[in-house]
């Protein structure tokens, strides 16, 4: 060993009690989100067809929930999708490219509009949608963005995309509670506005 050489060895405890109880806090918290969702699945099956009215039903109490006001918004909802995700279960109309894409209603929050946005064959429904997200992101035309991401397959990376967003208001409707809290950021559960909308009660999940 050369001269004036110092060795030193650090000792490095971890709480595994404590580790071991997080983990298993966050698994428990999975499976009831699991679970929840599961339920609510269900439930919409035993609804039936959801109709025209419901969908619209449902982004007006999506928009309530994220504190929209009522007056002359003027609000575009984007729906991403692939060859597998074109045709939207329990619902009529379903067709999202030849039914749902440039349908638009008014309500008292403002005028929706509907426009389908379909992958290409070498772009990912993932990449498709996080490239959106972007390009809202940096639109200072958008004052408020209200996200329904398929949170199982890149909720992760949707996460990273809102860190350090600035002057706009970002809710994002999800099933389960978020792990981590980013500054400017809101969540809600989805399940709420959906179970309005279908008039599902909570005694049936």
């Amino acid at each position: 060993m050369a001269e004036n050489t110092t060795t030193r060895v650090v000792e490095v405890q971890v709480d595994n009690a404590e580790a071991i109880k997080l983990i298993a806090d966050y698994n428990a918290k999975i499976e009831e989100s699991t679970a929840k969702e599961k339920a609510l699945r269900e439930a919409i099956k035993k609804k039936g067809e959801a109709t025209a009215a419901d969908r619209e039903e449902l982004v007006t109490y999506i928009v309530l929930d994220a504190g929209m006001a009522v007056g002359d918004n003027q609000i575009q909802i984007l729906m991403v999708y692939d060859k597998d995700s074109a045709q939207l279960s329990n619902c009529r109309p379903s067709d999202l490219s030849a039914e749902l894409n440039g349908v638009a209603f008014k309500s008292q929050f403002g005028e929706f509009s509907f426009a389908s946005v379909p992958c290409e064959e070498m772009v990912s429904r993932e990449e498709l949608y996080l490239d959106l997200l972007s390009i809202v992101l940096d639109s200072a035309d958008v004052e408020r963005l209200i996200l329904v991401s398929f949170n199982e397959e890149y909720g992760d990376k949707v996460m990273e995309r809102l860190k350090g967003v600035k002057n706009k208001e970002t809710i994002q409707f999800r099933m389960n509670e978020p792990e981590e809290s980013i500054e400017g950021y809101q969540w809600e559960m989805l399940a709420y506005p959906v179970m309005q909308a279908l008039g599902i009660r909570g005694e049936e999940l």
